[in-house]
């Protein structure tokens, strides 16, 4: 038996905050909301997205400006219904003393994701597949930050005979209050909190216990997400994609019954209709048009139990491919991957050192570092100023002209293995910080000419790799969102994941495969027979 005191619990404003020092102050709906978002997305890049290719970077990017712009949406959205006076900017932006609308917010963040996706070169479908059940979850858990704020409740709890127009209920009256909740399976703590006082300026005109939609709202939003995600395991003819019509439908239906109970719902003006209901309709056909057109036009009609899970699952081991994308592209760097120019670069270094500067100590191993940064560069380290080091450039250049012929070499394989992957219809591309003209030169005194398809040279590019953008050149010439990057250093492996692409180092030169790890190399190879296996697994997925 509860004690009169035990029946009406009252929370004070401090319970609101998780910290508080002077004016400094942490609500804990800041951080549910925050930490619920991160917690999903962290969980959701380990699960797929980074199997997919997606870094780390991209997708704390991604999220950053998502919350960003959910929030804005989710305000001005209050903002637009709610019918409150402001006195400036500021106040319309600051959500600090309440109003924030989720369907503002699922509004905002289905215009910000496109426009991410686009900018990326992220394929929209299987981002939107993986990313609504997060969001799903998301807002599960973001409805606790309603539950500590005592707000986003549904009606008076009634029972037959009750007197509802008193001010303070009786203790018989809100035993029995306790007691439906209680028959919910509703933890004592939550029902404490669903006590709001009597308040005439809240409008809550009878002190008593309330429903607690958010409750509500946030189990049935996880058991779609248990429902959705085991099915698509399960179901063949669910498909990448299907999770946007899912959720729409799923939550169309939840929020607007959830509606019918809020107390505290935006309308349209003075017609009685509660907004967040139309746009839940909205919703609902919305999902159902999706899910229906794409099937008619047989729009990209790709098994999540086939894409996602299993051994074969070609989302995560190949990749979705657009299949209006014809080219498959293969990005080589040339010296050290293509070329064995180790004992090339070894004598045109220290030949140039021997006529530039004969005192200096140079060694093969510092000469091994002239092998794949931008050489303008790696002379400046040499070079008292200006003058000297066009000096050290020329001299370099002399000595590649009349050494390249003599120690350049294919490395054994490669040869054959770009004549294989030409046959699966790859497009080969170059990337190096030589010039593209000795990049020329290099490919056909050893007969490779003839399988490369491009080649992008120091002079071409806005900036050296391990600037991406030699990689966003040739994506944007042969309209293709991923390649495949393969090169014998870290420069290279930067390139590629600087570009958001898939990466492989060749241990055939001198890095190592511990060396390729500590990098985060995507795949690892050491003989260039395997660059043909590797172009079949990659084949759908750039």
């Amino acid at each position: 038996m509860f004690l009169a005191n035990n029946l009406r619990p009252i929370f004070d404003s401090s319970s609101k905050l998780l910290l508080s020092i002077g004016n400094f102050k942490v609500t804990w709906y800041a951080v549910i909301i925050l930490g619920g978002a991160l917690i999903c997305s962290i969980i959701a890049y380990y699960r797929f997205l980074k199997r997919m290719g997606l870094s780390i970077d991209t997708l704390s990017e991604g999220l950053a400006f998502g919350l960003l712009f959910g929030i804005l949406g989710a305000r001005l959205y209050y903002v637009a219904f709610s019918g409150d006076n402001y006195d400036n900017f500021l106040d319309v932006i600051n959500p600090s003393n309440g109003g924030l609308a989720i369907h503002g917010a699922i509004i905002a963040v289905s215009i910000y994701v496109p426009i991410y996706c686009k900018i990326r070169h992220l394929d929209l479908i299987p981002i939107l597949e993986i990313l609504f059940p997060v969001f799903m979850m998301c807002q599960a858990i973001g409805r606790w930050g309603n539950f500590m704020n005592q707000e986003a409740f549904g009606p008076l709890i009634k029972y037959p005979g009750m007197v509802s127009d008193t001010a303070h209920l009786t203790d018989e009256a809100l035993l029995a209050q306790r007691e439906f909740l209680s028959k919910l399976l509703i933890p004592n703590f939550i029902i404490d909190r669903m006590y709001i006082p009597y308040s005439n300026a809240s409008g809550w005109t009878v002190a008593g216990y309330y429903h607690p939609t958010f409750l509500y709202e946030s189990v049935f939003n996880v058991i779609g997400v248990l429902l959705y995600t085991n099915l698509r395991k399960y179901v063949k003819k669910i498909y990448v994609g299907d999770g946007v019509s899912f959720y729409l439908i799923w939550y169309g239906i939840l929020r607007f019954f959830i509606e019918s109970l809020r107390t505290d719902a935006l309308m349209i003006g003075n017609t009685g209709i509660k907004i967040a209901q139309l746009i839940s309709c909205l919703f609902i056909v919305l999902g159902i048009a999706l899910a229906v057109l794409r099937r008619v036009f047989k729009y990209r009609l790709v098994s999540c139990k086939e894409a996602l899970f299993g051994d074969n699952a070609t989302l995560i081991l190949e990749g979705f491919s657009d299949k209006e994308e014809k080219n498959k592209v293969i990005v080589f760097d040339c010296d050290g991957t293509i070329l064995d120019t180790y004992e090339l670069i070894e004598n045109i270094v220290m030949e140039t050192f021997k006529e530039i500067n004969p005192s200096y100590p140079m060694t093969l191993d510092e000469a091994h570092t002239f092998f794949g940064p931008y050489i303008n560069d790696t002379f400046k380290k040499y070079a008292k100023d200006e003058k000297e080091l066009n000096l050290y450039i020329d001299t370099y250049a002399k000595y590649a002209e009349l050494l390249t012929a003599k120690y350049i070499k294919a490395y054994p394989g490669i040869k054959d293995a770009l004549a294989e992957l030409k046959g699966l219809g790859y497009t080969i591309c170059v990337a190096s910080n030589k010039i593209s003209k000795e990049v020329y030169r290099g490919l056909k005194l050893c007969n490779l000419d003839k399988y490369i398809d491009d080649v992008i040279g120091a002079e071409l590019m806005n900036e050296a790799k391990p600037n991406p953008d030699c990689i966003n050149q040739i994506k944007d010439k042969y309209k293709v969102k991923k390649v495949l990057m393969i090169g014998d250093t870290e420069t290279d492996i930067l390139t590629g994941k600087n570009a958001l692409s898939y990466t492989c180092g060749v241990t055939w030169c001198v890095s190592t495969i511990s060396d390729f790890e500590k990098w985060g190399a995507d795949e690892i190879i050491s003989d260039p027979k395997e660059l043909v296996k590797l172009g079949e697994k990659y084949a759908n997925r750039i």
